[in-house]
């Protein structure tokens, strides 16, 4: 507020000019009195909201301090986001890589038998070997 500030007596008189005079000559000293209380409490409105103005320009500069911030934050997220989101295209790339190479193995392993013939056969094992794995077999109920 960059306006010249008066008090609401000094704007009357600039009002009235040569009429302010002639007003309270012809009233009475109690209709002058209650003119004057009347004048004064408008004046104390008059600071009341003056007092407003200046309370909400420094809260609204506060307020603008706080988006400003939150808008420095925000920019700093979209950045993350940007980053992350980049991050994240570069994993499911290779995941899929990844994938398509585990499931070609899994499809070419469903293919081969379960067993070959050197773990059918016991002959290849030695005789300690070959009673070790009775053993274990008996122990287990697999015999």
């Amino acid at each position: 507020m960059a306006q010249e500030k008066q008090t609401l007596a000094t704007f009357m008189a600039s009002f009235f000019g040569k009429s302010g005079k002639a007003v309270s000559e012809k009233l009475t000293t109690d209709e002058h009195n209650q003119f004057t209380s009347e004048v004064q409490e408008l004046q104390n409105k008059v600071t009341g909201l003056e007092t407003q103005v200046t309370s909400l320009e420094a809260e609204k500069g506060t307020l603008q301090s706080k988006a400003d911030g939150l808008d420095t934050k925000v920019t700093a997220l979209e950045s993350d986001k940007t980053t992350l989101q980049s991050s994240l295209t570069t994993a499911e790339a290779d995941r899929d890589k990844y994938k398509g190479w585990f499931e070609k193995q899994a499809g070419a392993g469903a293919q081969m038998p379960e067993g070959d013939a050197t773990s059918k056969v016991d002959n290849n094992l030695t005789s300690y070997n070959q009673q070790a794995l009775a053993v274990f077999r008996k122990s287990k109920g697999l015999a």
